[in-house]
Parts: C-alpha cells; structure tokens; sequence
C-alpha cells in the first residue's frame, strides 16, 4: 500500500495522479474535535471515496477549503480499514487535520474501532 498526502511535495507527482482517477460517490467516514491548546481547537469531517476496483483511495477534509488531503494507491486484497486508518494517520504525521475526540463515525460496513487502531499506531507499533 502506498499513500500519499496534499502536505508531501516530494510525491506530489504520485498523488496529482491517483487524485485525478474517477472514484465512486464519496461516503462519511469521521467527523471529530482537535485540539491543540484551550484556545486552538476545532472540528474536522473526512469522507472517502475508492475507484470502482477498490484500488486507488482517496480522503477528502470537509472543511474550508474542501478538498482531497490523502491518496492511497493499494493491492486487490486490501482491507478498507487499513486504507482508511493509514490515509488518517498519513495526513495527521504530514502535519495536516486530524481527529482527537470522534463526534460521529461511519456505520457503513467499516469496522471503525479498527480504523481508529490503525489510525493512532505509532512506527513502533506497525514492527
């Protein structure tokens, strides 16, 4: 599996790519609170969207602006909250939004509880 994000310049090439490739219709995936500090903090949505052979994946922030923050370019077999887990954790290791306390989650075939797992694993953990 191999991901992607808006805030890596150096694979920029690789993410304009799978970015542009048509996806089925976008699904909600999380909606969570961030923050920083007492006086720094906010609210964040994620949808995502897969192309129709589940290869190519991508994360779309909900704010202002909207737009697509993570791309994941993925194997036949791959399962979608590996996907969804590691574009979260991808964004929020490349310095972009991220989720600290979850609002609301997807009921939509994804086993969040593991998405949110894979999500927060640090390097140590994926050894």
């Amino acid at each position: 599996m191999q991901i992607y994000t808006v805030y890596d310049g150096a694979s920029r090439p690789a993410f304009d790519r799978i970015k542009r490739k048509r996806k089925s219709g976008w699904r909600f995936l999380v909606s969570g609170e961030w923050s920083e500090s007492p006086m720094h903090s906010g609210n964040v949505t994620f949808a995502y969207a897969h192309t129709n052979d589940r290869l190519f994946w991508a994360l779309l922030e909900q704010g202002f602006p909207k737009r697509i923050v993570a791309v994941a370019e993925v194997g036949p077999d791959c399962i979608a909250e590996s996907v969804l887990g590691g574009m979260l954790r991808a964004v929020r290791e490349d310095g972009g939004s991220y989720v600290d306390g979850v609002n609301s989650s997807t009921e939509n075939g994804i086993d969040f509880d593991d998405v949110w797992d894979i999500y927060w694993a640090t390097n140590a953990d994926k050894k």
